[in-house]
């Protein structure tokens, strides 16, 4: 069985993150760095999507800026759970839940 896009958006959240000691990170860093890695994927989808188009490989990007609408909800999410002892792609699983059904 292929992988799901929700799959496929958990997996570049969480690549995002892996390569950093990211459990150090504070919470409005680590949901800025990953939410910039579904932008790119997202992005990265659209553009497959179009004939012809291939989107080749990304550079390392900026975090988004931190008044995106969506970092307090992760950061909120982040500040109640106990989300150091998760590995990444469970965190990535659980804050990508949170931008769809805020607890």
């Amino acid at each position: 069985m292929g992988m799901t896009r929700n799959d496929a958006t958990v997996a570049a959240f969480a690549a995002a993150l892996s390569p950093y000691p990211w459990r150090r990170f504070r919470p409005e860093l680590l949901a800025r760095m990953g939410l910039a890695a579904v932008d790119r994927h997202e992005v990265a989808e659209f553009l497959t999507a179009v004939p012809g188009t291939h989107p080749g490989r990304w550079d390392a990007s900026e975090p988004v800026p931190s008044d995106d609408p969506r970092v307090p909800v992760l950061v909120g999410w982040l500040t109640t759970h106990p989300w150091n002892g998760l590995n990444v792609e469970s965190l990535s699983r659980h804050l990508l839940r949170a931008l769809t059904r805020p607890e």
